[in-house]
């Protein structure tokens, strides 16, 4: 799910345990309670925070199979 805040596109996660990877890595987030009351974490989304992203998925991928 991605927002669009003052002219910025956001990316939000609700897993706290990808949100804290991608924070240990250098990605700062934004956190707040979206409408159904969960946490929400918000990151700035950017060419750099995909490349991320996609890493975590692919190194969580080899090291399950």
């Amino acid at each position: 799910m991605a927002i669009r805040l003052k002219n910025k596109k956001y990316y939000n996660i609700e897993k706290k345990s990808l949100a804290e990877a991608l924070n240990f890595i250098g990605f700062i987030f934004y956190r707040y309670t979206g409408d159904s009351g969960k946490t929400i974490y918000g990151f700035v989304d950017g060419e750099d925070f995909r490349k991320a992203m996609n890493g975590l998925f692919e190194l969580r991928k080899s090291i399950k199979n």
